[in-house]
């Protein structure tokens, strides 16, 4: 090659994926940019359904051998193109050799007669839709393309906007069409909390998605210890010896005279003392699993259980020499739970 040869720039500005939609058979302007200082270079133009790789097909007309130019044109008639989604790529070529760039976006291409899919979810609308974790729901929705065959894919997301959301899997990856149909959304495993359900469908006009009505609740399934998982607050608790209130989840049922540090205790309350432990998210509970401190000095004698869904719970004398004093229920749906002291010794 020539020493002194500057080899040509190219550069595509449009399309770049915004407002680049035509029907088949319309004029699409490509928009680029073309300059050699020491040739006059043209330049031919392809159409691509990726971004790599320079295997496209050459657009033809003005675009086989477009002239040099700044924010210039050359004209793509789509007539006969497959309705679909594609890039736009340049090749010119001087004696430094080739040079290519692909567009920044895609055009999209829609058969003339195409009918976008349309796609609506019913349920969850916020009504009835409780789930305990690791159950089945069922996501509602009605999906149509009159034109095409399409699935949609649903995702749980915090809130109803910016499709940022979590594939849901299994069934609901890949829905069918079908009106007030269902996919089987598996719980397992889900953090319990609040959820909005969207799902996105697709078709040659390009990407359609739609919001739940409501969200559906995810609570807490019966499972290990949720003690641990609360934050914990109380009536009072001694900091100068580490008795701290958050001791009473620890997992550690020990305390004085064995070790101190491993235990909750208050300044020198005794009835009318409490703990309360309460969770981000709704929990479904069944038992309590209670230690007295490991002593014959200390016991409490009878204490009141009061649970978020307003329901209380009569308990103790607790052993008195620290070992477990379980007590079982029927299941509800917490988010806290309080225990306070009625009698101690």
């Amino acid at each position: 090659s020539d020493a002194g040869n500057t080899p040509p720039t190219l550069s595509i500005s449009e399309p770049d994926g915004t407002d680049d939609t035509v029907v088949e058979g319309a004029s699409y302007n490509i928009i680029y940019s073309l300059e050699d200082p020491d040739d006059e270079v043209t330049a031919t133009f392809y159409y691509d359904t990726d971004n790599m790789g320079l295997d496209g097909i050459a657009i033809g007309g003005s675009c086989t051998s477009a002239s040099e130019g700044t924010e210039v044109s050359c004209a793509w008639d789509t007539n006969g193109m497959t309705p679909g989604i594609y890039y736009v790529y340049g090749v010119t070529e001087d004696v430094s050799g080739p040079i290519s760039t692909y567009s920044p976006g895609q055009i999209t291409i829609n058969d003339t007669g195409n009918t976008p899919p349309t796609l609506s979810i019913s349920e969850p609308d916020g009504t009835d839709d409780t789930v305990v974790e690791g159950a089945s729901y069922n996501i509602i929705y009605s999906l149509e393309d009159p034109d095409d065959e399409v699935t949609a894919t649903f995702y749980y997301d915090t809130d109803n906007m910016g499709l940022d959301g979590i594939a849901i899997g299994g069934s609901c990856t890949s829905a069918s069409e079908g009106t007030e149909v269902s996919c089987a959304w598996d719980t397992n495993g889900m953090t319990p909390g609040i959820y909005y359900v969207y799902g996105v469908t697709e078709d040659v006009s390009g990407p359609i998605s739609t919001y739940s009505p409501g969200q559906i609740t995810i609570n807490g399934g019966i499972s290990s210890n949720i003690a641990p998982l609360a934050t914990v607050t109380a009536s009072s608790e001694n900091i100068s010896t580490g008795q701290l209130a958050v001791k009473a989840v620890d997992g550690v049922p020990d305390g004085y005279p064995v070790d101190h540090t491993k235990e909750w205790a208050t300044l020198n309350e005794k009835s009318g003392a409490w703990i309360q432990l309460t969770w981000s998210g709704a929990y479904t509970v069944d038992r309590i699993i209670l230690y007295d401190r490991p002593n014959t000095n200390d016991q409490i004698m009878s204490a009141t259980l009061s649970f978020s869904d307003g329901s209380e719970l009569q308990v103790g004398p607790l052993d008195n020499s620290g070992g477990a004093t379980e007590y079982t229920f029927s299941a509800r749906v917490i988010t806290s739970v309080t225990m306070t002291v009625d009698q101690a010794s």
